[in-house]
């Protein structure tokens, strides 16, 4: 069992946007974090800003950090949910599929490494 001061080494503190911090046991994802201060907000929640960098829901954060909520009545909301959409619809199309005249075309391939990525190049390019 760690000891009271290993235990507090591996808490977690997360400053909000107003300046209140939040203290968690241990590494937190930001879905978790948005539960934490609330329901409401966990509903509403879209994806969260890590020190500055859009991240999604699912990032776990490990180390004491500045954190902000992105809600879906924040402005960059509507750019991350569109970017996501039109993921779904590319994997919704089939591998190949044919058009006019027998020619086959490929799926459409999206440039983003990681869904984390995404959101960064959709708050990027419409700035």
């Amino acid at each position: 069992m760690p000891s009271e001061s290993e235990a507090s080494a591996s808490a977690i503190a997360i400053t909000l946007p107003d300046g209140k911090v939040r203290q968690f046991p241990g590494p937190v994802t930001g879905g978790e974090i948005a539960a934490a201060i609330g329901p409401g907000l966990a509903k509403a929640a879209v994806a969260i800003k890590l020190d500055g960098v859009a991240k999604d829901l699912t990032t776990r954060v490990t180390r004491d950090a500045k954190i902000a909520i992105v809600t879906r009545d924040n402005p960059e909301a509507l750019e991350i949910l569109r970017h996501d959409a039109a993921h779904v619809m590319a994997e919704a199309i089939p591998a190949s599929i044919t058009i006019s005249r027998g020619r086959r075309r490929s799926r459409p391939r999206t440039s983003c490494a990681s869904k984390s990525a995404c959101i960064r190049s959709s708050i990027a390019t419409r700035r």
